[in-house]
């Protein structure tokens, strides 16, 4: 009796680790997914990067805040275009944007 159960046993365990293997073609495969996944996360991220500090939308929300008086988002759109963009001619344009405000 007691050999029966360990042989059903062994064959439970057996039979667990043989069919919990993962074949390599398809380990390979779910490697390249995961670098073309990580690949593409980083490209989005830039270009959402991009997108966030861009020349035009900073100095459209530069002009904004100032017409609208918050002159502290507008100094951090100021700061945020000189730091993303240093070739701007508007930096040139606003040598000193918000001293005459203070």
């Amino acid at each position: 009796m007691r050999k029966i159960i360990y042989a059903v046993l062994f064959y439970i365990c057996l039979s667990t680790c043989l069919s919990s293997c993962v074949n390599r073609s398809r380990f390979i495969e779910a490697n390249k997914t995961i670098d073309s996944l990580k690949t593409e996360n980083a490209r989005l991220l830039a270009e959402n990067e991009e997108l966030l500090n861009g020349e035009e939308r900073l100095i459209n929300l530069y002009n904004m805040n100032v017409s609208k008086g918050n002159y502290l988002s507008a100094e951090e759109n100021y700061n945020n275009l000189v730091k993303y963009h240093p070739e701007s001619i508007s930096i040139m344009r606003w040598s000193n944007p918000l001293g005459q405000f203070f």
